[in-house]
């Protein structure tokens, strides 16, 4: 009951800001090229930014957009730069920030850029489609597509507003999304299960084949369910040596939201012999490389395993012992849709004008 009435004041900002916006009393800009926003109503972990790069392989291959000048707009949360910034593949983690750099490395012929007003970002892009990158809390710019993630292991209308939970926003923002997303699956789901869970966010019927869900408010969403693949470990760089994997033993190191599915499923295939949970976009610090080395001296066989999203602030980091890089891998990951007809939907629905 306490934490209802401190967070008051908060439930009632949100309410009229949200409010004053769908009413028009406060504006909202219109990009002159298409827009599609990926966002989330909790803060961290709901996967957007794997999310983000299956739209962009999406984009590229798809018919509509493939020889089109594609953008993505981030905020380029924790960089240390200030403005409207293009994202260079040779910058770093500080100067961009570490999704929008790990985007740009994987996607070197996409426009990737960052910018905390994103209307004013949109406007300096010179691009026939933009994505933008956790922008749907950014109402002073109204995008022609939201989709909005939600984690499947943390039920929406079961949490709370910061700081008592994880929610920046209403959760009742979910029903005004075009796209919803439920991520962080388990990796086999039958239709049975999946109708039960879009009852669980209070949807009026959902049909898994077609994926489409009723709102309370009676209006249609195309609904999916998607699931987080790992891939198996690459070397961090051109250093380091693959034998180490073949020692069984790791020693885990992210600055990630959530890291308990990355650690289950080396769990499966190597023994934890160190484990190091650092903040969601945590710069490591002098402590943090002796911590680290420390583990490594008393674990000489030791793989290190990270993720990409925490390479782009390892390799520019000046703390570290280079000699590091020698056993160091990362693990990646990629977003999947559960079903191969779903997963054509997904991307008709995204891609389509």
């Amino acid at each position: 009951m306490i934490d209802k009435i401190l967070l008051y004041p908060y439930y009632a900002f949100l309410k009229i800001r949200n409010g004053m916006y769908d009413k028009g009393k406060l504006e909202s800009a219109v990009s002159s090229v298409p827009t599609i926003c990926i966002g989330g109503l909790a803060a961290g972990g709901t996967g957007k930014t794997p999310c983000t790069e299956y739209i962009l392989s999406a984009l590229r291959s798809s018919p509509e957009w493939k020889d089109r000048k594609i953008a993505v707009l981030s905020r380029g949360y924790k960089r240390k730069s200030k403005g409207f910034q293009l994202v260079s593949a040779d910058g770093t983690a500080a100067m961009f920030g570490d999704e929008p750099l790990q985007m740009k490395k994987k996607f070197p012929d996409i426009t990737v850029a960052v910018c905390r007003n994103r209307a004013e970002g949109c406007g300096k892009l010179d691009s026939d489609i933009i994505v933008l990158d956790d922008a749907y809390q950014a109402r002073e710019l109204r995008a022609h597509k939201n989709i909005v993630l939600t984690d499947y292991n943390r039920p929406l209308f079961k949490d709370r507003l910061l700081p008592f939970g994880t929610l920046r926003d209403l959760p009742q923002r979910l029903y005004d999304a075009d796209i919803v997303v439920v991520t962080k699956c388990p990796e086999s789901m039958d239709p049975d299960q999946t109708r039960e869970y879009a009852a669980s966010l209070g949807y009026r019927s959902y049909d898994p084949f077609s994926c489409e869900a009723v709102t309370p408010h009676g209006k249609m969403q195309h609904l999916f369910f998607a699931y987080i693949e790992y891939l198996p470990c690459e070397p961090i760089d051109e250093t380091t040596d693959s034998r180490y994997l073949y020692a069984k033993s790791v020693i885990l190191l992210t600055g990630i939201a959530i890291d308990t599915p990355l650690y289950r499923k080396l769990s499966d295939s190597y023994t934890i012999v160190k484990k190091f949970s650092l903040g969601d976009h945590h710069y490591f610090t002098r402590g943090d490389m002796k911590n680290l080395s420390k583990a490594v001296a008393a674990h000489p066989l030791a793989a290190i395993v990270t993720t990409e999203k925490d390479k782009q602030r390892l390799m520019g980091n000046r703390f570290i012992d280079k000699a590091l890089f020698k056993r160091m891998f990362i693990a990646p990951i990629r977003m999947r849709i559960h079903g191969e007809e779903q997963s054509g939907i997904f991307e008709r629905e995204v891609t389509a004008r």
